[in-house]
């Protein structure tokens, strides 16, 4: 069985030079395939979820490809259930609410749930590990160095142009993190190499929406 294709017809790269990862071996162990039966949604989840898992505040099957409908009913069902008009203790009920209305914001952003994905799935975090894909670094200065310039000069069409890139880099890292997310569900013994490729994306991700905030000021309303 061959590991999922990425946008590009490929599979996913996870070594961060650009190269291939190889495939996925075809014939699996007993062992591995017995492994399988302890996924969810497409990914490997093992050990108990963080008291601040919001996929599990929620209770939501982890995933990075929610389904934003079952997303919005359940924050309903709990939002009904802790309102503090209906709890006996209207205080708890509303810090217990603060915090469902906090998961909410969390998996309805994109960034956000990738790297709360990476955390239940026993992930490197971004504290511990800042590495990047090769070539990305260089990239960025170049591209600091045009938004400098537009600053400068006042030029709302070059930040234009700048805002085109960044989403379309954007739209990319999303495309290689959903398909790590499903690579990492169907190559076990390729799992920790595929979470940490995981994670230089989503440092790589950061960077970006940084990016972004600051072309938005450059534009201006």
């Amino acid at each position: 069985m061959r590991g999922t294709l990425g946008a590009d017809g490929h599979d996913p790269d996870v070594s961060g030079q650009g190269g291939s990862p190889g495939r996925v071996v075809e014939h699996r162990s007993e062992r591995e395939r017995g492994s399988e039966r302890g996924r969810t949604m497409g990914c490997m989840i093992t050990g108990p979820a963080p008291r601040d898992c919001p996929f599990a505040i929620l209770g939501l099957q982890p995933a990075f490809e929610l389904d934003r409908g079952e997303l919005q009913q359940r924050w309903l069902e709990l939002s009904a259930t802790l309102h503090p008009d209906r709890a006996a203790d209207p205080e708890q009920a509303a810090i217990r609410l603060a915090v469902v209305n906090r998961a909410k914001q969390i998996l309805e952003d994109d960034e956000q749930r990738a790297a709360a994905l990476l955390r239940r799935l026993g992930g490197p975090g971004a504290d511990t590990d800042k590495s990047l894909p090769d070539g990305f670094l260089e990239e960025m200065l170049e591209t600091r160095d045009r938004l400098e310039s537009a600053k400068a000069s006042n030029d709302p069409r070059a930040a234009e142009e700048l805002t085109l890139w960044a989403d379309e880099k954007r739209a990319g890292i999303m495309r290689r993190v959903r398909d790590l997310f499903l690579l990492e569900a169907q190559a076990p013994d390729r799992r920790a190499e595929v979470l940490h490729a995981v994670r230089r994306e989503l440092n790589a991700w950061r960077y970006i929406e940084r990016l972004r905030e600051q072309l938005a000021d450059v534009a201006g309303p």
